[in-house]
This record gives structure tokens, C-alpha cells and sequence, in this order.
């Protein structure tokens, strides 16, 4: 019969076994205490914050910046949101958990002597409403007992979690790894979409001290698990909350303020426009954001390491100043261990272990265990160096490969870890002039990893004839088309909505064209947000513009010679459109549109208008917002 547990008051003797602490002075402690509640809150603070801009990007306009860098917009940012709060408010519970216990116990203290909340909540839902368990055939024993029975021996301190369980080092092992791979892989995807060299090594930097700590703090301090532990799970809280935390903030807190949250734009807006900072938002955006249920599973886990770290260190620092006195309260109890009494069933029976150690079978069975546990921790060790030193190599290649570069007009440069042999550029202006030549031809991007490559900007090309090559870059996000002088833009070379499914924003500027170009009058990227032309000798557009382009948020055309638009025009499902800076003097055409369209914006400032129609006038107008100086 195997032995029971009863609760008993507490006894004047002290334990026979002490437990597994780490006694601090009371400076140190003192400091250790505010240094764990201040780390707690810090995560809580950051984490909520995060459930706020995952929420507030769901809302109003914001979609459209999601739209952005975002491959499937703001698809289950909610949840995300949702996830990171419930963590923060963990954080926050064991703050308020902590300054409670210090205020019950009148010092400062990071652990109860008694049962904790949990502990007690489990205790009074599972343990069965009477303690005498020898009888082992009462009802409530069966139904209740064995669920506070698996409690205690998964998540007490001697559990299979606790912090002095004998699988403490299996356990933090597992979790390691697990912590170590969500990081690798969010370190694989900053050497794909971080252009900033000093950002990329931080991370790996972080990631391969985390490894080799981890490997010298076990093989060192192995002798003292109490302070193997705790550095151990300091080292490794730390490590985290620079990769997963300030890391994140670095990148993101500029994005902040640059942005005008009253009105929900950017207070430049020229940075949608500019191709290097719109190519570094879109890679660094979709760095920090969870871009899928993976990505998001590999940035929660080092959150949830985070807090395990910074509770079960909780649990092993003590104060060598303060003995506890055992009180003399009658409620107050202790779990021990009870043996069966002499003539019970399990008399004069050897026990498991005896039985285990009298056979030779069993005894070589065991013998093997232990050499497998032995050898289990110095591969755990060998694992996270060579773990450590792989990365570190990667990233080492991966440096050196970017630095023989020779990608002209480069302006954005990536360093994966693993190269297809073609140049990460992730944005690109191909200048004619620069390389003696009057237009890219097909063998143009053949250098270029296109998988890489965010924005193109082809300028200054005298006669530029579009290559089909350009329906290879099939990951563009913005394409700019400057001072240049268009011969042809067929369709084989066109913007395709099959080929650029994330293109958001074409811009042709300073351009002249004998014609409209035939490589825009083809069905357009759903992704697409807006087209643009400025400053160029278009003296007319085609009247099926709105049949041929879908729905989006800007078309333009400024600066340019137009004299009259077709009232077509004005059928674009568009929400803004620009005819700002040409020499258009009247508009009869605006007369001409149905009842019940609906223009939202429409600007034609800087033009020499003489009149408008007097439908303009009416009670019910068609032009939600009109811009005429």
C-alpha cells in the first residue's frame, strides 16, 4: 500500500528537508524584489500596448496601412491582440500578487510560506471535503482526490514544473528549445525583411548569447542548483525581453511618431511616395506584426518564457535574514507523508524500490536510465553551442555576401541567411544614365533575388521600353517611373494582376508618352491603392479608365496640360481624385453625371477655372469634399 497524504498543523520541528532556495542579504533581495516587480511590469505595459495597436489597426482607415505591409490585412489581428493582452494581464496579476503577499507578511517578499491562490483554489475544488484518505474506498477520495493528486505532482514544487522537481533540467531544456526555435525563426525573418545591418546583428547577437549562456550557466554552476536556476532564468528572461521587446520598440517607436494619430495619416505624407522609407516600412512592419498563426506562435512563446522565468526565480530566492517560525495557529497545515501502520496490508512487504534494487534486471535498467540522464545534459549543453555557432556562421556568410554586392542604385540591402545567389536588393532605382543605357532590357533584374526586391524606380531612360522581365518581380509593393520618355509599354510587360499581387502604388512622373501606356490599361492588382501621374504631356485620357481600373483609394493626375476630362472620368470608384496643377478652365462634363453617383473627394486646386456647374449647388450634392483653391 502505497503511502498517503494528510494535512496536519504544523509542528514546532522544523522540516526535515529544507527547500530548494537561494538566500539573499537583504540589500539584495530588497533590489531583487523591485527588480522582478519593475520586469513585470515593463512586459505587462509593453504586451497591452500591443493588444491596443493590434485593436486600433482593426478600426476607421488604419486597414489601409495594414494593407500595406500586410499580406492578408488585418486577418485574426484581433485574436493576436487578444492573446498578448491575456499574457500582459498574467504579468499584472503577479504584480498585484506579489504586493500583496509583501503587505500580508509586512516585508517584502516574492513567495507565500502557505499555499498560494492557485494552489488554495485547487485545493478547495479537488481535494475532497474530508482529509482521512486512508480508506481509500470513500466515494470523495475517488472522484476528487486523484485530480489534486496530478496537481501537486505536475505543478507543486516538487511536480514535474515545480522548480525542484528532478526533471527540472528536462523540462527547462524542452522549454528552451522551444524558446530558442520561435527565436530562430524570428531572427530568419529579420535577415529577410530588416534592412539596417545594426538591427540584424543586435538580433543575432541576442539569440547566440542566449544559446551559449544557456550551455555555460548548466555546465558551470551545475554544482549549485539553486543558483543555476535563478541565473539560468534571469539570463533567459533578459535575453528575451531584448529580442522580443526592445527590439520590436527600437524599429516601431519612429513609426509612432511620425504618425498623426488625431487624424490617422502620417504627418509627412510624402513618406507613402518616397520608395526607400515605404520599402523599410512595408519589411520592418511585417517583422513586427504577426503576418500568421506561425509567426504569431513564435512570438508568443518567448512571452509566456518570459513570465514562466520571472515566477519560478519568484519561487527560489529567499531571505537569509528571516527564519520562518512555524505558527501555532491550529489551521495553520502542512502536507506530509504518512506511512501505513504496522500490520496494515503493506506489512513486512519490501517496497518498489527495495523490489527494484534486489533485481538485477531492474538494477541494469536503472543503471542505464542514469547514464542516459548523465549523457542527456552535457548534449543538451553541446546542442545549444553548436546551436549558437551555426547562427553565428550564417549570419557571419550572409554579412559577407552583402558586402561584395555590386547591385547599382541599391538603396536597401537585406542579408538572408541562406542565398539563392541572386542580390537581396529590397529597393532598387535603375537609373539609365548611371548605366550608359536608354532603357532596362530584358537581362536587367537577372542579378536581382526578386523575391527580395519591395520597390523599383526606373528613371532618367531617354527611350524606355519596358522589359517582360518586369512581370518576374512579382513581390514589388510601390513602382515609380521617373523622368523618363516612354516608347513602349505593351502588355507582355504590363502591370499584371496575376503577376504583382502586392503592388500598392504606381507613381509616373517628369514622363512623356505619345500615348497612354498600354501597360496600365490592363486588369490591375487587386492589391493596387493608387496611380499616379504628375507633370506629364498626357493631353487626354481614355474615356473606359473606370471600366479598366478597380476600385482605390487615390487615381491622379496633376501638373500636367489637361483642358477637359470625360465625364467617365467621374464613374472611377475611386475615393480620391486629383486633377490638381493642369489648365483645365471648365468642367461641363461634371453636369453630365447620373443621379445618385457619388463623388467622395475631388481636388482641382491650382487650375484656371472660370465656372462650375450649378448642380455643384444643389442640396444635395454629389462631390463629398470639393478643392478648388
Amino acid at each position: 500500500m502505497s503511502a498517503s497524504t494528510v494535512l496536519q498543523p504544523k509542528s514546532l520541528n522544523p522540516p526535515q528537508a529544507s527547500l530548494l532556495t537561494l538566500e539573499l542579504s537583504l540589500t539584495l533581495y530588497t533590489a531583487t524584489w523591485l527588480f522582478i516587480v519593475l520586469f513585470h511590469v515593463a512586459c505587462s505595459t509593453y504586451l497591452i500596448c500591443a493588444t491596443m495597436a493590434y485593436w486600433y489597426l482593426t478600426k476607421g482607415t488604419m486597414p489601409f496601412f495594414v494593407s500595406i505591409w500586410s499580406l492578408t490585412g488585418t486577418q485574426n489581428y484581433r485574436f493576436y491582440g487578444t492573446m498578448f493582452g491575456i499574457i500582459g494581464g498574467m504579468h499584472a496579476l503577479q504584480v498585484l500578487n506579489i504586493l500583496i503577499m509583501s503587505i500580508r507578511a509586512r516585508r517584502i517578499t516574492l513567495r507565500s510560506e502557505g499555499s498560494n491562490m492557485i494552489q488554495t483554489l485547487v485545493v478547495k475544488r479537488m481535494m475532497p471535503s474530508r482529509f482521512v484518505t486512508r480508506n481509500s474506498s470513500q466515494p470523495t477520495s475517488r472522484t476528487t482526490g486523484p485530480f489534486a493528486y496530478i496537481w501537486i505532482n505536475v505543478f507543486s514544487r516538487k511536480g514535474i514544473f515545480g522548480v525542484e522537481s528532478e526533471h527540472f533540467s528536462t523540462v527547462f531544456a524542452v522549454r528552451e528549445v522551444l524558446e530558442a526555435s520561435s527565436q530562430t525563426y524570428q531572427a530568419y525573418r529579420a535577415s529577410n525583411l530588416l534592412p539596417r545591418a545594426g538591427m540584424n546583428a543586435l538580433i543575432v547577437g541576442l539569440l547566440v548569447t542566449n544559446c551559449w549562456t544557456t550551455a555555460g550557466i548548466q555546465l558551470f554552476l551545475r554544482k549549485s542548483p539553486a543558483l543555476e536556476r535563478v541565473v539560468t532564468l534571469t539570463y533567459d528572461a533578459l535575453l528575451s525581453f531584448g529580442m522580443m521587446i526592445v527590439v520590436p520598440l527600437i524599429i516601431f517607436i519612429p513609426y509612432i511618431e511620425a504618425f498623426n494619430f488625431e487624424y490617422s495619416i502620417f504627418k509627412n505624407p510624402d513618406v507613402l511616395y518616397d520608395p526607400v522609407p515605404l520599402a523599410t516600412m512595408v519589411l520592418e512592419n511585417r517583422l513586427i506584426f504577426a503576418s500568421s498563426l506561425f509567426d504569431f506562435a513564435t512570438k508568443l512563446i518567448p512571452q509566456l518564457s518570459i513570465f514562466l522565468s520571472l515566477v519560478t526565480v519568484s519561487e527560489l530566492l529567499g531571505r537569509s535574514d528571516v527564519k520562518v517560525i512555524p505558527s501555532t495557529n491550529r489551521h495553520s497545515i502542512q502536507s506530509v507523508a504518512v506511512k501505513p501502520k504496522a500490520g496494515s496490508d503493506g506489512i513486512g512487504k519490501p517496497s518498489e524500490v527495495d523490489k527494484t534494487i534486489g533485481n538485477p534486471k531492474n538494477s541494469g535498467q536503472f543503471a542505464s536510465l542514469r547514464a542516459l540522464h548523465k549523457w542527456k545534459h552535457v548534449i543538451a549543453i553541446v546542442l545549444f553551442i553548436l546551436w549558437g555557432t551555426i547562427i553565428l556562421l550564417l549570419h557571419g556568410l550572409a554579412a559577407q555576401r552583402a558586402a561584395n554586392y555590386e547591385v547599382i542604385g541599391c538603396r536597401a540591402v537585406t542579408r538572408p541567411w541562406f542565398s539563392n545567389g541572386k542580390e537581396p536588393c529590397s529597393s532598387l532605382v535603375y537609373d539609365c544614365h548611371a548605366r550608359n543605357t536608354t532603357s532596362p532590357d530584358g537581362s536587367s533584374f537577372d542579378k536581382l533575388d526578386h523575391v527580395t526586391l519591395a520597390t523599383l524606380a526606373i528613371a532618367h531612360c531617354p527611350e524606355l521600353k519596358m522589359p517582360p522581365d518586369f512581370q518576374r518581380l512579382e513581390n514589388l509593393v510601390m513602382f515609380h517611373l521617373y523622368n523618363s520618355t516612354i516608347v513602349n509599354w505593351d502588355a507582355e510587360s504590363s502591370v499584371s494582376a496575376t503577376a504583382h499581387t502586392r503592388l500598392l502604388s504606381v507613381l509616373v512622373g517628369k514622363t512623356q508618352m505619345a500615348e497612354f501606356p498600354v501597360g496600365l490599361l490592363q486588369p490591375l492588382p487587386a492589391s493596387l491603392m493608387s496611380v499616379q501621374f504628375s507633370q506629364t504631356n498626357l493631353t487626354k485620357l481614355p474615356d473606359d479608365l473606370y471600366v479598366r481600373w478597380h476600385a482605390m483609394a487615390m487615381i491622379s493626375f496633376e501638373n500636367g496640360i489637361l483642358t477637359e476630362i470625360p465625364y467617365q472620368m467621374f464613374f472611377s470608384p475611386v475615393y480620391t481624385l486629383s486633377l490638381m496643377g493642369n489648365r483645365i478652365e471648365t468642367l461641363p462634363t461634371l453636369a453630365m453625371m447620373p443621379p445618385g453617383m457619388i463623388i467622395p473627394e475631388l481636388r482641382l486646386t491650382h487650375n484656371p477655372l472660370r465656372e462650375l456647374p450649378a448642380a455643384l449647388m444643389a442640396p444635395d450634392p454629389f462631390i463629398m469634399s470639393l478643392n478648388v483653391q
